[in-house]
């Protein structure tokens, strides 16, 4: 069985995701041999935000942790955790997000840095209209629905 997780961050009612050439979506990917499913999730976000929030230690984030979403597609168990970021960054992280990121992908050699090619804060409403991932849209909509 294959394992892969990720990320999605949330500050009030704003949600960051990341956009690929297949659309938009949270932070995640394959689970490394030996790595938890936070784990892997915690190391792809860090990887995919081009460590933006290097701050931010596994331990503090997984406290922030308010949901996680689980979803099993053919041999993939996948799990998606909504982390509060409230009480982990500013709004200086909000409003400056976009120059945080171009900032350290230039400067970053690792091609796992170099997966999204833009990251954006959005409402749940902004995300309704946007291309999603295939793979994210499963998940994000579970959690859209457990909201209402």
């Amino acid at each position: 069985m294959k394992l892969a997780a990720g990320i999605l961050p949330c500050y009030e009612n704003l949600y960051l995701l990341g956009l690929e050439h297949h659309g938009w979506s949270a932070f995640s990917g394959m689970c490394e041999s030996g790595e938890t499913p936070f784990e892997g999730a915690f190391r792809e976000f860090q990887e995919e935000t081009c460590n933006v929030f290097k701050q931010i230690d596994i331990h503090k984030l997984q406290s922030h942790c308010k949901k996680c979403i689980f979803t099993k597609n053919n041999n993939l168990d996948f799990y998606l955790y909504v982390c509060d970021f409230k009480d982990l960054i500013d709004e200086y992280y909000i409003k400056n997000i976009s120059k945080l990121y171009s900032n350290n992908f230039h400067q970053c050699n690792d091609i796992h840095c170099k997966e999204k090619s833009r990251l954006t804060w959005y409402t749940l409403h902004e995300i309704n209209n946007l291309n999603l991932r295939k793979s994210f849209k499963l998940s994000f909509n579970l959690y859209i629905q457990d909201l209402i």
